[in-house]
């Protein structure tokens, strides 16, 4: 016997989420953001009180933004021969410590 799917992707069986399943995706996902928003708007020192109607589209791309720019920031500082932890997000020590496993993410997305 088939075992109904969760997805509401057509292309995977056709299957619905529930609305409380639709409901608890959308506040993990709201709730996130929020989060991601708060980090994005410490780590680029911007007022969150002048930005606090961002759409979750400005949230994604200021956080991409800032990370290509940390990354950049490490290619251009290895092949110049310095040595040391490199600040590229995982390991930010001026945002206030955080790492992968303080947030919540599989070890596989860790420096």
């Amino acid at each position: 016997m088939a075992q109904p799917t969760r997805s509401g992707d057509p292309g995977e069986g056709g299957g619905h989420r529930t609305g409380l399943g639709n409901k608890r995706r959308r506040a993990r996902i709201n709730e996130s953001l929020g989060q991601l928003k708060t980090l994005i708007l410490d780590a680029l020192k911007k007022d969150s009180s002048r930005h606090s109607k961002l759409e979750k589209a400005d949230i994604l791309e200021m956080t991409v933004k800032h990370l290509r720019s940390l990354q950049r920031a490490q290619m251009t500082g290895e092949s110049r021969g310095r040595t040391g932890e490199r600040e590229l997000g995982w390991r930010c020590q001026q945002a206030g410590g955080w790492d992968h496993h303080s947030l919540g993410l599989p070890a596989r997305w860790g420096g």
